[in-house]
């Protein structure tokens, strides 16, 4: 587990915009599925530590997209990035320590959640850095909104391979 946020993405900057964009997609949503499968975690007490555990998949998200791009992306730039959207991860949070109180909801709704917050940060990174860095927070947040929006689509697409994971240990695609 240590050596997924240690390790720095392993190719290069990609110059083709195609390949770059297909690279994006599949790097988020793989993360995102991760992040889905910490987020099921239904015990409550420890359900804060798994949480904690999904902002740092979605640190790792950030920094990793910047580099897609060619920027040099430290853990204190990505969080300053994660900053700038207000809270949103610190809300995901806190809904689901509440419904982990009934542990078939918050499991199923702590893994949606976990999903679509690492897919639309990943959205909004990706939109950042194609801006070199030129986006206030105003902009980021609307581009969040957004791209909340369009994981809930990616999300239903994705479950089975969430069940797989939570359920038979399968790794999914990429």
């Amino acid at each position: 587990v240590r050596a997924l946020f240690e390790s720095e993405v392993k190719a290069n900057p990609i110059t083709d915009a195609e390949e770059r964009k297909t690279a994006v997609h599949d790097y988020m949503l793989r993360f995102s599925i991760v992040a889905a499968v910490f987020g099921a975690f239904p015990v409550p007490v420890f359900s804060i530590l798994t949480d904690l555990f999904v902002i740092s998949i979605q640190v790792k998200v950030v920094r990793d997209i910047g580099q897609f791009w060619g920027h040099k992306v430290d853990r204190e730039a990505a969080r300053s990035i994660l900053g700038s959207i207000v809270g949103a991860t610190g809300m995901r949070i806190a809904v689901h320590s509440v419904l982990n109180v009934v542990p078939i909801l918050g499991s199923a709704l702590g893994a949606a959640s976990a999903f679509a917050t690492t897919w639309a940060l990943g959205k909004v990174a990706d939109a950042y850095f194609s801006a070199n860095g030129h986006l206030d927070a105003a902009v980021l947040r609307k581009l969040y909104g957004e791209a909340r929006e369009e994981a809930r689509e990616v999300y239903e697409k994705s479950r089975h391979l969430i069940a797989a994971r939570l359920h038979n240990g399968k790794k999914p695609p990429g």
